[in-house]
């Protein structure tokens, strides 16, 4: 909710980059904390529609995920920081 974003000093974001339609809504929104002066911090395991523009990556893990849901068994999962 875009009228709630002001309230908040820190943003944390994860997996969000599922759909093409929704990821850049969720952006958006991410962007608009950070411009009214959150600390916004993103975490992606290499999703599609995943945008690092004006991102810098601070954290990097190797994480186990369900080979039956995602075909693999681990995913590099990243932490940035909005800039």
């Amino acid at each position: 909710n875009a009228q709630l974003m002001h309230a908040y000093d820190v943003v944390l974001g994860s997996d969000l980059s599922y759909e093409r339609a929704v990821s850049p809504l969720q952006r958006a929104l991410l962007e608009q904390a950070h411009a009214r002066g959150a600390d916004v911090l993103i975490a992606d395991a290499g999703r599609t529609y995943f945008d690092e523009r004006g991102l810098v990556q601070i954290a990097e893990y190797e994480i186990e995920v369900p080979l039956d849901l995602e075909g693999v068994g681990s995913r590099r999962a990243r932490v940035y920081r909005m800039d």
